[in-house]
């Protein structure tokens, strides 16, 4: 594990991190099958894949509410729910939400980040498998928070030079992957009724190491500039990654 790499101690964990998502990705298969296919009813399809809906499992059950849609499964972090949604990809439809994410595109941005999804060529690994760093967590994420959009991130909007000032760099062209009106539903469903943002919590073993994925993001209702937020902590503690996000966010937008 990273955290302890005695190789790698300086290692920028935020854009070098290659961490377990499988679980995690469950909010954007979501919106992904929202376009491709109509999902069978959760309870009844998982009771007969042998994975009943388990309260105890799922990281945030109280935020159901007594609910059990694949939404609210996937936003309290009920693990059977993610790994069943995804189960009903096929290989190519997985390969397809990595390109949509933007998962296997080379980082624009010049600093060292991590390699892209399939960089050696392997299209058909399993969503078990794959290892995305927390910032392509957060671009990814901003599908939910900025009407399914997906931006190309920059480093700095302008830089001051001794001769000619203040000098506004270009902005990269985002993509828009998915239907806005989809992801906005997908959004507010993630949402708590009164809150300008989505959120969700989810666990993920990684051999012998449990982590804790938070993402969260301003709903696209949200009249200010749109805002997504990735945290992973190398142990298991749900409420301390929830924290730290939903501290992140409401700091953003004072």
């Amino acid at each position: 594990p990273l955290a302890e790499s005695s190789s790698a101690p300086l290692l920028n964990r935020a854009t070098q991190g290659q961490y377990t998502v499988a679980n995690t990705l469950g909010i954007f298969l979501l919106v992904d099958a929202a376009e491709r296919m109509t999902l069978p009813d959760p309870q009844v399809y998982l009771a007969n894949q042998g994975k009943p809906v388990n309260l105890e499992e799922c990281v945030q059950p109280h935020w159901m509410d007594g609910s059990l849609s694949w939404n609210t499964l996937i936003r309290a972090g009920c693990p059977a729910a993610a790994q069943e949604l995804s189960a009903l990809f096929t290989t190519i439809q997985s390969e397809q939400l990595a390109n949509r994410l933007g998962f296997t595109a080379e980082s624009p941005l010049e600093i060292n980040t991590a390699p892209p999804l399939f960089a050696d060529g392997d299209g058909e690994l399993p969503i078990q498998n794959w290892l995305i760093s927390p910032l392509n967590m957060a671009l990814a994420g901003s599908v939910l928070a900025n009407d399914g959009k997906v931006p190309s991130p920059v480093l700095a909007m302008a830089v001051k030079t001794p001769q000619e000032g203040w000098l506004v760099l270009s902005n990269p062209a985002s993509r828009q992957p998915y239907n806005p009106n989809i992801a906005a539903g997908i959004a507010e469903s993630l949402s708590t009724p009164g809150s300008f943002y989505w959120e969700t919590v989810s666990r993920e073993n990684d051999g012998e190491k449990v982590l804790t994925w938070y993402l969260g993001g301003t709903l696209p209702s949200w009249q200010g500039i749109p805002l997504s937020v990735a945290v992973v902590l190398e142990e298991d503690n749900p409420n301390l990654a929830r924290t730290i996000g939903e501290s992140l966010l409401k700091a953003a937008i004072q």
